[in-house]
């Protein structure tokens, strides 16, 4: 959302830039950079997170495999 608000102002400076102010247009500059950086910033530690989630759920699924396929498994492991 806040992507949004920092996009629209960037849109209307770019196609009335000969009409704002020299100081105005570094404020919406900033704006747009900070949202976009924001932007980047959450989008990555989202995708750190879930990949925290996929191994920590792995990991259990892992040691706490005690079915009869794994069996099987390891029956062919230990006779290797």
């Amino acid at each position: 959302m806040v992507t949004v608000f920092s996009y629209v102002p960037a849109i209307i400076a770019i196609f009335n830039r000969e009409k704002i102010d020299e100081n105005t247009l570094i404020i919406i500059k900033l704006i747009f950079v900070i949202g976009t950086w924001f932007f980047v910033i959450t989008a990555l530690v989202f995708i750190v997170v879930y990949c925290i989630v996929i191994l920590k759920r792995s990991i259990h699924n892992i040691k706490n495999c005690e079915g009869d396929v794994f069996k099987e498994i390891d029956r062919y492991k230990k006779s290797w």
